[in-house]
């Protein structure tokens, strides 16, 4: 005969088992809920905590969900857990590299560094700890340390066979290539990456930046079939998940790019102001600003000269610079002396030749009209550095 007892022990297990597996089923409101009132019976261990702190990420709560890592966090570091103390250290850095807090992150990558010294010296946690120095050598143009920070993190993946490893490490190495001029290899590794997250279950925070990297990677070659089907994966991917907040931003932008370019210009601005609302919904500001930019950029096109300058005002409100847009929109307004100030500022400020790509066009037009081509000569010059975008890309 089972006691009181006995029996409210089953049921905990029981709410315990229907939790996680609403967290498999990507379900992340009924996750939150079911774990808060866990939560509230007995403290939780410390990877439900991480399912917690990742489910209240997925349905736009941020700060709830650092607040539960960092719980997290100290837990295992009470426990002595280095490992799970650097796993909750690591989320904590991703969550906010992808708002711009790049000091927090890199503070709290160190801290998860410290935990593993204590750990033990093969672990999937190191391969982990791997991919944000892998993507800083790629930033500062170190392309053969970035190479070898990647490969590592690829074979921890395959000692443990741990999916997030294996396909991000594939696909970080794909843009790699494509940043070293191996288009053809690039693009097979990058479609492998993909094809490895479509048959496998990633971190769903992974998950996204995968999909959202593939389709600016293929945006970057100008692969509008690439483009087009990997979108389309990346929808799919969003409306499997109602309760998803990040990376439908993201998604929306780049539905409504490929709308622009099939000339559905009016549903091409809805997706665009959706994407602000997610933007603005999940603190990612910049992203907001890209957003109002991309629906400017449509009316501008379309002749709608006012409404194009007050989406380049509230681009520029959230910290985007307009550019090349609103130089265009200058030169076709006949304002041509502020046209190419602006762009000459926009070079001098790029970080790679990715953004200089998208500017240089728009140079070398507005300089032949105003009879200036000889004056921005220079800035045909690359800059060194990849300009890779992975982990900054915008939930």
């Amino acid at each position: 005969m089972r006691t009181e007892g006995a029996e409210r022990h089953v049921t905990v297990v029981e709410e315990l088992e229907l939790a996680r597996r609403a967290y498999e089923g990507q379900a992340w409101t009924e996750t939150s809920a079911r774990l808060a009132a866990l939560d509230q019976q007995a403290p939780l261990a410390v990877d439900d905590l991480i399912r917690w702190g990742t489910a209240c990420h997925l349905r736009g709560d941020r700060e709830q969900s650092r607040r539960l890592l960092q719980r997290g966090h100290d837990q295992a570091a009470g426990e002595q857990d280095p490992c799970a103390a650097a796993r909750c250290a690591f989320w904590l850095g991703m969550s906010h590299v992808e708002t711009g807090q790049h000091a927090v992150a890199a503070g709290w990558f160190s801290r998860a560094g410290e935990h593993l010294e204590r750990g033990p010296e093969d672990c999937p946690e190191r391969g982990y700890l791997l991919l944000p120095q892998a993507l800083m050598r790629l930033e500062g143009g170190d392309l053969a340390g970035a190479q070898e920070a990647v490969e590592q993190v690829r074979a921890v993946g395959e000692r443990h066979q741990v999916p997030d490893l294996q396909v991000v490490g594939t696909h970080v190495l794909g843009r790699l290539r494509l940043y070293r001029d191996d288009i053809a290899g690039g693009l097979t590794l990058l479609d492998h990456a993909m094809t490895g997250l479509l048959s496998s279950r990633l971190t769903p925070i992974l998950a996204g930046q995968v999909y959202c990297s593939t389709v600016e990677a293929c945006q970057e070659l100008g692969d509008l079939d690439r483009v087009r089907q990997w979108t389309a994966a990346l929808v799919q991917w969003c409306q499997e998940q109602p309760d998803l907040v990040p990376y439908t931003g993201q998604c929306a932008v780049h539905r409504g790019q490929l709308m622009a370019l099939d000339g559905a210009l009016d549903d091409a601005c809805q997706e665009f102001r959706l994407a602000c609302e997610r933007y603005q919904q999940i603190g990612a500001p910049f992203a907001a600003g890209l957003a109002r930019y991309e629906e400017g950029e449509v009316h501008r096109l379309r002749g709608e000269y006012d409404a194009a300058r007050g989406c380049y005002d509230e681009a520029a409100e959230h910290g985007h610079d307009g550019h090349p847009g609103r130089a265009l929109l200058a030169l076709a307004t006949g304002d041509e002396d502020a046209a190419l100030p602006g762009l000459e500022r926009a070079l001098a400020e790029s970080t790679g030749p990715v953004r200089r790509l998208r500017v240089l066009p728009a140079v070398a037009r507005v300089a032949t009209e105003t009879g200036e081509l000889d004056h921005v000569l220079d800035y045909a010059e690359p800059l060194p550095g990849p300009g890779y975008v992975f982990m900054d890309s915008p939930g």
